[in-house]
């Protein structure tokens, strides 16, 4: 079910973001709402937390592609323009879950970091001081999801699957599945 945005409030920064303690850990993650039809706008709430070892979420990496090009989403009732591909990224992840990709026991991850919509992009202190952290957010999520868009033309299912594949031996072969399996290359597609 998704709430019903404030169409009056469009984008107005300071009410989607609560100020976070300028301590080392301190983040944003969002959780994404479920609706009622796939055509309802994405939906989602911002939680501030602290970035643990025991923290489990997923961070994803994804293709801006161009900022100009955008679709509104809904971020705390109030909608934000994104850009289309990481609207597709957060719907495509409502609709299917996050992808495990060869990890099969991270269990269920709810909390996502999107550095577009976690940090406010309006407050340059706090913009500085999360840029600090992205190293650490990378290397202590539980999962590093890497969008590359919805599958078109230019996409084939065999490429994607191929990588997909690849990344799974060299983890097994090196036995560094705590960094290189967590990151999963993700498109559009309904595999998990």
């Amino acid at each position: 079910m998704t709430s019903t945005p404030n169409k009056d409030a469009f984008c107005p920064w300071a009410s989607i973001y609560t100020p976070l303690d300028r301590t080392p850990s301190q983040v944003r993650f969002i959780e994404i709402l479920p609706c009622d039809t796939e055509e309802d706008d994405v939906s989602c709430v911002l939680k501030v937390a602290e970035l643990g070892p025991d923290t489990r979420y997923a961070a994803l990496s994804y293709v801006w592609g161009d900022p100009e090009v955008t679709k509104d989403i809904i971020v705390n009732g109030i909608m934000l323009p994104v850009t289309t591909n990481l609207e597709s990224a957060l719907r495509q992840f409502r609709k299917t879950g996050f992808p495990k990709g060869c990890l099969e026991d991270i269990g269920e991850i709810t909390q996502l970091w999107v550095d577009a919509i976690c940090i406010n992009q309006k407050d340059t202190k706090e913009r500085n001081h999360q840029l600090t952290l992205m190293a650490s957010i990378y290397n202590n999520a539980t999962s590093v999801l890497s969008w590359l868009g919805l599958p078109d033309e230019n996409h084939h299912d065999l490429q994607f699957q191929t990588i997909r594949e690849l990344m799974c031996a060299l983890a097994l072969s090196t036995g560094n599945l705590n960094t290189l399996s967590k990151t999963l290359l993700v498109s559009g597609d309904n595999r998990n």
